[in-house]
């Protein structure tokens, strides 16, 4: 109730569950997995973060 009240907080667009979605519906339940999760792992405050779209299946 209070998230559309507060500032975005995520240092990447798109933020990282709109990214695991994306990730997951473009590769599927293993591939996507482990795009979300190497996402995840970059997120922390020494990354600069920025646009980070999800590969095509061409680019993997």
């Amino acid at each position: 109730m209070a998230r559309p009240l507060m500032p975005p907080m995520c240092r990447f667009f798109p933020s990282c569950s709109d990214y695991a979605l994306q990730a997951l519906e473009k590769h599927g339940a293993a591939r996507g997995s482990w795009l979300a999760v190497r996402r995840v792992c970059r997120c922390h405050p020494w990354h600069p973060g920025g646009v980070d779209q999800v590969p095509d299946r061409s680019e993997t």
